[in-house]
């Protein structure tokens, strides 16, 4: 599950205290203006018990042009 759908799903304040941010970090992950950094990623794959991946946090590698 994409992280802005994971988001959308549950509510800002529920994410904000399940990933131990901010609301307004929430927010901007929510509405793309920034994106976790990798330490913060780890830990939402790791709360999210798999639902959140690293592809679904960054993208699919296939994804980027060369």
């Amino acid at each position: 599950m994409k992280l802005k759908d994971f988001i959308s799903k549950v509510g800002n304040e529920t994410a904000s205290k399940t990933f131990d941010v901010p609301v307004g970090t929430i927010k901007s992950w929510r509405h793309g203006v920034s994106i976790p950094k990798p330490e913060r990623a780890k830990h939402i794959v790791k709360v999210s018990r798999g639902m959140i991946s690293w592809e679904d946090i960054y993208g699919d590698l296939e994804d980027v042009q060369q």
